[in-house]
């Protein structure tokens, strides 16, 4: 089974302050899979990525902080749902930890959209993983001190050099400091119901063996 964004055509605004609350907007065009969302620095405007290279924005209402509610899911299961907040705010100097230094930050990114097995090839991942570097490290010297990346892209994200990535971040970053690993990937559960991230060399018949759990 590998997890995809779920093919809903509509984009559910909701307000944060409230829980459980109906949507305060609807916005209905897409006909089929959106890939992203982003919105305006004021929060005035949404933009949306559909699969087929087209974008739409949207105007946002005014009022309380807008969030968009996102679910992932297959054919036969779906997440549960994740919020994004729609309102920019500028980042700020780090507080001091104590010794007068900003915290550093490791980044182990891993993005693949090529994989061994051709039919499971991708279209966005590796470029999903060089944006979230090159935007953290435009945080070098801002929030953080050093900022120290590692990027896995498609045939370089093996198991070893994943296991190995982790390895680093672990032992490199400090309580002092933070520490992000993001992957952008297929994953696939085991007849036991476990989850693996499936690797460039990943084998599906393997997965305890060739995937990262």
């Amino acid at each position: 089974m590998r997890t995809h964004l779920s093919t809903v055509a509509i984009l559910l605004l909701f307000s944060l302050q409230a829980v459980g609350q109906e949507p305060i907007r609807t916005f209905a065009g897409h006909t089929g899979w959106v890939h992203s969302v982003s919105f305006s620095p004021d929060g005035r405007y949404a933009l949306t990525g559909y699969r087929d290279e087209t974008a739409k924005l949207w105007a946002v209402p005014a009022g309380p902080k807008p969030a968009v509610e996102i679910i992932a899911g297959t054919e036969s299961a779906e997440s549960e749902p994740a919020s994004a907040v729609g309102i920019y705010e500028q980042p700020q100097p780090a507080v001091s930890t104590g010794g007068g230094q900003k915290p550093d930050l490791y980044v182990l990114a891993i993005g693949i959209a090529e994989y061994e097995h051709p039919m499971w090839n991708l279209r966005y991942p590796d470029d999903d993983a060089r944006d979230f570097v090159a935007a953290c490290k435009r945080q070098e010297g801002l929030f953080y001190g050093n900022v120290r990346t590692r990027a896995l892209v498609d045939q370089a994200a093996t198991r070893e050099s994943i296991l190995n990535g982790i390895d680093w971040l672990e032992r490199s970053a400090t309580y002092k400091d933070a520490a992000f690993l993001f992957a952008s990937a297929h994953g696939a559960k085991d007849q036991r119901g476990d989850t693996y991230l499936l690797c460039s060399d990943a084998d599906d018949d393997r997965l305890a063996a060739t995937a990262v759990p």
